[in-house]
């Protein structure tokens, strides 16, 4: 025996499925040559018993009969066959995959039969238990085989796939394809890096993702699964998936009211900060510029107290629209509360702030009809900027802020510009006298 003979030797021996060698005589009669010790940890009969019987010295009669059957049905084809089948040995009932090769002579008769059997009992079992329960389950329940090839294989789909993708059990596990191509593009890659983790580290998995159904509509999903190793080496999981699209649409809902101002839509101070802070960034790393305009109203108090709170939040959404108007598309526009908003500029100094600023407050001086009210009112617009004013987001908003108050001052409707020369930004908040006209 040479050096390759005694490797295919010791992996025939060792190898976890049982394995088999069978001599074929006139094409009829199959007798076992060769058995693997996992012969006996299977099927509780030792290497021996097997050596020089056929199947029906070890079998009941109708199961050898069968088995005689594919196997005289392999020699006739002169090909390889794969089948189940649950055999009765002293071990117990199990279900196997059988695969049958056939092994020729000189002549191209077939001399032998080269056979591996893999004990799918657990399998078997496991997926009538999932059949049981998966109807009863708002989700669906799959196994997924990874093979040491490296490729993907449902074993079990549960029936409401279909009803929530659109695509039938059987087609799933005909090829995986069918629901792994309904993963959205944008969350595809991401998904089956963290299965492929989950099977090296063999831990459990849990991500969220979208999907597509097979009519166009696009769905929020929650999966779990659970990854065993098998006796092969390869990897089977089980696991759940679960439709959370509702959850999420709320989840979407909450997390902008969180950051949204509830009765013009723009965003509050909360996200207003959070944008100034990352503009801010993105900024001083690219050595770019950066306005904010501070906007507070003048006379919106009086017609707020003469004709009610109802008009006045009318008045204030229509506000919100105007300036949106002049805005850009990149501009961030938010309501600080009560009568101010903020204006974020990336990419524009003092100069082009200031010329938007006096824009703005000509076409807020210009009347707005409520109703059948005619409303005047004006704005006082502050303007500071990066990095001429200050670096951090706080500090510029107060030289806004301060920049605002001096608008007031100055006689209101009119934009100024922050000036670190003649006012201190502590001032601000010496700067709000309550007789302060508005």
């Amino acid at each position: 025996m040479n050096e390759s003979d005694g490797l295919l030797h010791e992996f025939f021996m060792n190898c976890t499925d049982v394995c088999f060698v069978m001599d074929v005589t006139g094409g009829k009669v199959f007798q076992f040559r060769l058995v693997n010790a996992a012969a006996a940890r299977k099927t509780g009969l030792t290497p021996q018993c097997y050596v020089g019987r056929q199947w029906q010295e070890l079998l009941p009669p109708a199961q050898a009969r069968w088995l005689a059957k594919q196997l005289r049905a392999c020699v006739r084809a002169k090909t390889p066959r794969v089948f189940d089948a649950t055999l009765d040995f002293p071990a117990g009932q199990l279900a196997w995959q059988l695969s049958l090769t056939p092994i020729f002579d000189a002549n191209g008769t077939v001399v032998r039969i080269l056979g591996v059997a893999r004990d799918i009992t657990w399998d078997r079992h496991l997926a009538h238990r999932l059949e049981q329960v998966a109807d009863w389950l708002p989700g669906f329940i799959y196994q997924l085989h990874y093979t040491s090839e490296g490729e993907w294989h449902f074993t079990f789909v549960g029936r409401r796939v279909h009803e929530m993708f659109g695509v039938e059990a059987a087609d799933a596990r005909r090829d995986s394809r069918m629901l792994f191509n309904r993963i959205h593009p944008d969350d595809y890659s991401r998904v089956m890096e963290e299965s492929l983790a989950c099977v090296e580290l063999l831990r459990p998995w849990h991500s969220e993702f979208r999907m597509i159904h097979r009519e166009g509509h696009m769905l929020w999903v929650e999966a779990y699964d659970l990854p065993q190793r098998l006796e092969d080496g390869s990897v089977l999981t089980t696991g759940y998936v679960n439709d959370i699209t509702e959850q999420k649409q709320l989840q979407v809902r909450l997390e902008h009211q969180a950051q949204h101002d509830p009765l013009t839509g723009l965003p509050n101070r909360a996200l207003l900060m959070a944008h100034l802070h990352q503009a801010l960034v993105l900024a001083q790393r690219r050595h770019g510029l950066l306005s904010l305009l501070f906007i507070d109203l003048d006379g919106f108090k009086p017609i707020n107290d003469t004709h009610g709170h109802a008009l006045g939040d009318q008045l204030l959404t229509a506000v919100a629209l105007r300036m949106r108007a002049r805005l850009r598309e990149s501009d961030v526009l938010g309501r600080l509360g009560g009568d101010e908003f903020l204006v974020l500029l990336e990419g524009t100094g003092a100069e082009d702030a200031l010329r938007l600023g006096e824009a703005l407050c000509h076409d807020l001086a210009q009347p707005f009809l409520i109703g059948e009210i005619k409303a005047c009112i004006s704005a006082s617009i502050g303007i500071a900027s990066y990095p001429e004013h200050a670096t951090t987001p706080e500090v510029l908003l107060e030289a806004s802020d301060v920049a605002m108050y001096r608008a007031k001052r100055a006689g209101r409707n009119g934009v100024m510009r922050y000036d670190a020369t003649s006012i201190e930004l502590s001032e601000s908040k010496h700067e709000r006298p309550g007789t302060l006209p508005l």
